[in-house]
């Protein structure tokens, strides 16, 4: 009679036992590199891989960005993020930024890093919206980011830094 409760229980280990192994994939996946977009080391490639990380911005998605997994991220001078992992534990999904404007993209293609300039219109919750002006530079990899590094300001004045085009 136990050995009959035991095979009817069978399928319920086996779909626990699924269900564990999904855990383990997915945990793996957010601590390993993210799939890059493209590999060669291109002005293409590089403003393709920069723009990712600003629509995963846009669309508060932090898995979109092609991230290595032992990417380094300053703000401000200050560490923020010190592994792809952590990055995505930190990643702000409050969808504060409303909008990206004026955005300008300079691009080493020997060194392999993108060079961003960018009005950015932010909204917190609850605040009034601002305006931040941000500089960034990228070092990528076989399409992954490996650095990332932020200046912001708040901007009083949300004018343009040069005309639209």
């Amino acid at each position: 009679m136990n050995a009959k409760r035991l095979v009817s229980f069978r399928p319920l280990f086996l779909l626990i036992g699924l269900v564990m192994m999904s855990a383990a994939s997915a945990a793996f996946a957010d601590t390993g590199d993210a799939t890059p977009l493209c590999t060669d080391s291109t002005r293409a490639c590089y403003v393709r891989t920069a723009k990712a990380y600003f629509e995963a911005i846009m669309h508060a998605n932090g898995s979109a960005v092609p991230f290595a997994k032992d990417v380094r991220v300053t703000e401000q001078g200050h560490v923020v993020a010190t592994s792809r992992a952590n990055f995505l534990a930190e990643f702000k999904s409050t969808s504060a930024t409303k909008g990206l404007r004026n955005m300008r993209l300079l691009v080493d293609e020997p060194k392999g890093e993108v060079i961003v300039f960018v009005l950015g219109d932010v909204q917190m919750e609850g605040q009034a919206p601002i305006t931040v002006r941000r500089a960034q530079r990228m070092k990528i990899v076989h399409g992954l980011i490996k650095e990332v590094e932020i200046l912001v300001y708040i901007d009083s004045a949300p004018t343009a830094m040069w005309p639209d085009e």
